[in-house]
């Protein structure tokens, strides 16, 4: 069995109406369960879609690598009176496995249906992942005992704005615990807009505060993250922060599939996107000890940001997550 099967915390992307983060709570996985059957052969949309089914990221975690939900009698970890689900041969036992799945449902207080429908900063967010790991780490600890040298270790797999409340997490000092932060192995990021979101080659304005969309411009970026922007952008990872080579960085490239907004959105965006995040802003770049500029390590699949053919629900993504957190090629 595969020994690097470190407990995988998914976090999910933006929300901006009450309605989309109520569907966000209504659904277990928030999305990381959706699977897809189609996908793109060619780039000509006139084209047919080929059949190719993926059954879904969290699918394949669970039937490759033996992971396991930490759902129990329809409560989560954070619940108080959740108990652990039952080992494998059925008795009952404290903590869960190192290999579970996680979800952080950091949208469920702005939910109509179990909070009070209002957005929270980002700064919010990431400050509640750095309790959710604490909180992981504190029952893989009581279910397996004490870690080994290494100390406990997790991984962190972030889907668009998911990946800008992870790096608020590891980059802004002020938005968690360093220990929480210690606890991180590797990242791995779906189209996230590393250096924000262009609108017809304009940046998300700071004054558009409306459902939190102003956390994608450059200038609120560079607050929340607490790493000045580098001639401008704000795609930059801070090597003190977390090490670049244990950072992966998912690319879309597919924008005419996204169908946000009846299109617009793919309009708005532009050639050379995957209908929302240009892929100039997808992915990051840090510098070494030697003041050496390198990218973070990137890979480009031909999906969109999200729908039918989007990049989540997609085995090409899936084949890079699971390369990047476990071939013994990648950093151990």
């Amino acid at each position: 069995m595969n020994d690097r099967r470190h407990p995988l915390i998914y976090v999910r992307g933006y929300a901006m109406t009450e309605s989309e983060r109520d569907e966000t709570t209504a659904d277990p996985f928030c999305g990381f369960n959706v699977g897809s059957t189609v996908y793109r052969a060619t780039v000509d949309r006139k084209a047919p879609a080929q059949k190719f089914v993926f059954e879904s990221p969290v699918v394949r975690l669970l039937a490759d690598y033996q992971y396991r939900s930490v759902y129990q009698n329809g409560l989560d970890i954070l619940d108080d009176d959740w108990k652990a689900p039952p080992d494998e041969t059925g008795k009952d036992v404290d903590g869960i496995p190192a290999a579970s799945v996680v979800i952080y449902r950091y949208y469920e207080g702005g939910s109509e249906l179990l909070g009070d429908g209002k957005a929270r900063d980002v700064r919010f967010y990431a400050k509640g992942l750095s309790d959710l790991i604490l909180r992981v780490k504190e029952l893989v600890e009581k279910r397996e005992g004490p870690p080994g040298p290494e100390g406990f270790r997790c991984y962190l797999a972030a889907h668009s704005m998911g990946g800008l409340v992870v790096r608020a997490f590891l980059q802004n000092p002020a938005l968690g615990d360093a220990a929480a932060r210690a606890c991180v192995d590797k990242v791995f990021t779906y189209a996230t807009p590393h250096n924000g979101i262009d609108i017809g080659g304009i940046n998300v304005p700071s004054w558009l505060a409306a459902g939190e969309m102003n956390t994608f411009n450059r200038e609120k970026m560079a607050e929340f993250l607490a790493t000045p922007a580098m001639d401008g952008r704000v795609d930059y990872l801070p090597a003190t922060a977390f090490p670049p080579e244990r950072f992966f960085c998912m690319v879309g490239s597919n924008r005419g599939d996204y169908e946000v907004a009846k299109g617009l959105s793919r309009m708005f965006a532009g050639h050379g996107s995957d209908g929302l995040v240009r892929i100039e802003n997808a992915s990051l770049w840090s510098r070494d000890k030697d003041g050496q500029t390198r990218p973070v390590a990137t890979a480009y699949t031909y999906r969109s940001h999200s729908g039918y053919f989007g990049i989540v629900n997609s085995e090409e993504a899936y084949q890079n997550l699971v390369r990047f957190l476990f071939s013994p090629t990648r950093p151990a």
